[in-house]
């Protein structure tokens, strides 16, 4: 639901959601890049890669390979935005090289991602 109030550009009430969460509920990698997504969505890539650090670290466990694309996405964004463009270029290539065997495409469909793509063609 979070996500999806974030892809609708209700951030407030995605907040809101996410206020009402316990921090259990909050841990998931699911919940994790949903609330990345929303910090982005506000202007805030530091709290994007704050957020997602444990994902991305293998801290939470039990991460399906499409939510980790999506966290590695996510966080070449916020990277990207905060003028590390190196580290997002790295972080893009994992993700794709996540999706090489499986053809995970989704998330690299979705915006802003088809332009951090075409920065990072190499």
């Amino acid at each position: 639901m979070l996500q999806t109030l974030v892809q609708a550009g209700q951030t407030g009430r995605a907040e809101q959601v996410l206020a009402e969460l316990s921090e259990d509920e909050r841990a998931s990698a699911e919940m994790r890049t949903a609330e990345a997504a929303l910090r982005l969505a506000t202007g805030d890539p530091q709290a994007t890669a704050d957020v997602l650090a444990p994902v991305l670290d293998g801290s939470v466990c039990g991460i399906r390979r499409v939510r980790m694309v999506t966290a590695l996405l996510l966080e070449a964004q916020a990277r990207e935005a905060l003028g590390d463009q190196d580290t997002a270029g790295r972080t893009l290539e994992r993700a794709l090289d996540l999706t090489e065997s499986n053809g995970i495409l989704l998330p690299f469909l979705l915006d802003p991602v088809p332009a951090l793509l075409e920065r990072h063609r190499r």
